[in-house]
């Protein structure tokens, strides 16, 4: 039948809690089928059209959803909407009615399912594992996050699974087919924040667009599937954090990665990409388009803009006591990259957008690149100013890789000018120096006594 747009405001609160369990079904939509967007002022307006509505449990125009369950909550769909159009008592003016609170806590576990929330805050919590629930076509389906405008955070006792990234408004509405009003835009701010934490295991981010595909046809083929928020926060503080699939991030001028594990970080040999690109220059709800951004249009790295000047904190990638391992990792700001154990076979680029800056790479045994002719993209390239320091306590190792390279301005001319970041590189910092050793090799025999002397203390 015809689409029928609601602009509802002033949606109410839902609270739903089970002594046991809460068991949901796998949705058939994903803020598609019944999101009705529109652009007739070249401004993106957008409404509900209830009658389409198949998604499980929402507070559409707005409202607080909160799940709890003193067991399970396995394959739950819950969503808070907002609508947004012109205002008819102050017309030119586009406010957003509604947003609010989606809650889920669960005193076992969370299994699958999708949380989405348009503007405001998302906390998924359980007492042991976030991870997998239902299959289709034999794909397990960790939990589906749509978020804009506001702070998700998941925190698990024991593993933390999380399945892909939507951004909300770059899914195709209820009205897709009507060319001249079809409305795809960016819903997020650059404060953004994912903040993911395994407290007692392992941290895993799917990003896993082939399983979606399996509920939603075509969803690994949507820009909108499978990007992240601007800040990005895992912490696995007893475990390994695992990177299974490509994972571009949007761009905000202090966005934060950190990749906190208390094991390794493993990177599976997939593509962690930072956005340098102005925000901007990506379609919002005042400069929407009539078509999804094709591919990954807006990380490519000539979109580069330097939006991280004045940014002093670096990114984070800390493996206490394992290996940060596999893994392409372009940052859009100065680094520390930090293993208990090995820097192996990784791809690593980064800018100091300050001459006071400094980059840093360190291995409490070896950095190691391109060990085999599978990692001959391996590399650690630094642009802008300042320093970038390697630093291993046992051996540094370049394989086949692309080396160890600082490059200015030439890949990003936004960056300041002036000279290019020095190299400190060392090997060998894991042990006290022998200096009979470094005597017997190095010194005449002259300078025998002296240096006998001094390490005496006299």
């Amino acid at each position: 039948g015809a689409l029928r747009a609601n602009w509802a405001r002033d949606g109410g609160d839902i609270e739903l809690a089970a002594g046991r369990d809460i068991q949901g079904v796998l949705p058939g939509q994903l803020n598609s089928g019944w999101n009705v967007r529109v652009n007739p002022t070249g401004r993106a307006q957008w409404a509900i059209d209830f009658g389409r509505f198949a998604q499980g449990i929402a507070a559409l125009a707005g409202g607080r959803v909160a799940l709890s369950a003193g067991r399970d909550i396995a394959t739950a769909a819950a969503l808070v909407a907002p609508t947004s159009g012109e205002d008819a008592a102050s017309p030119g003016s586009f406010p957003v009615w509604g947003g609010g609170e989606l809650e889920v806590a669960a005193g076992r576990d969370v299994r699958g399912g999708t949380g989405s929330t348009w503007q405001g805050n998302t906390r998924i919590a359980a007492g042991r594992d976030i991870g997998e629930g239902a299959t289709a076509d034999f794909l397990p389906i960790a939990p589906t996050i749509a978020s804009g405008n506001g702070t998700v955070s998941l925190v698990a006792r024991r593993d933390l699974t999380v399945g892909a990234f939507v951004n909300p408004t770059l899914v195709p509405p209820a009205n897709v087919g009507t060319v001249a009003l079809r409305t795809f835009f960016y819903n997020y701010s650059p404060t953004d924040v994912l903040d993911l934490t395994a407290v007692g295991g392992a941290l895993g981010i799917r990003n896993d667009l082939d399983a979606l595909d399996a509920v939603l046809p075509g969803a690994s083929g949507q820009p909108g599937f499978g990007v992240a928020p601007p800040t990005l926060l895992a912490r696995a503080p007893s475990g390994d954090v695992v990177l299974d699939r490509a994972l571009p991030m949007l761009p905000g001028p202090r966005a934060q990665l950190a990749l906190l594990a208390g094991g390794s970080v493993r990177g599976q040999g997939v593509d962690l990409q930072m956005s340098d690109a102005a925000p901007a220059s990506l379609p919002g709800p005042a400069t929407p388009t009539t078509a999804a951004p094709a591919g990954d249009a807006p990380f490519l790295p000539t979109a580069r803009a330097a939006i991280h000047v004045g940014d002093t904190e670096p990114a984070l990638i800390v493996a206490a006591a394992g290996d940060v391992v596999g893994g392409a990792y372009d940052l859009a700001k100065h680094f520390r990259v930090i293993a208990g154990r090995d820097v192996r076979d990784v791809s690593l680029s980064g800018q100091n957008t300050d001459i006071r800056q400094t980059s840093l790479v360190r291995a409490g045994r070896d950095v190691r690149l391109g060990s085999t002719t599978q990692n001959l993209n391996d590399r650690i390239q630094l642009g802008g100013p300042g320093r970038l320091q390697v630093l291993a306590g046992r051996n540094v190792e370049l394989g086949f890789s692309r080396g160890i390279t600082t490059v200015g301005r030439t890949v990003n001319p936004q960056l300041p000018a002036g000279e290019g970041a020095a190299i400190d590189l060392w090997a060998g910092l894991g042990g006290e120096p022998d200096y009979a050793a470094f005597n017997t090799r190095y010194r005449p025999a002259q300078y025998a006594a002296e240096l006998t002397r001094n390490t005496a203390g006299d």
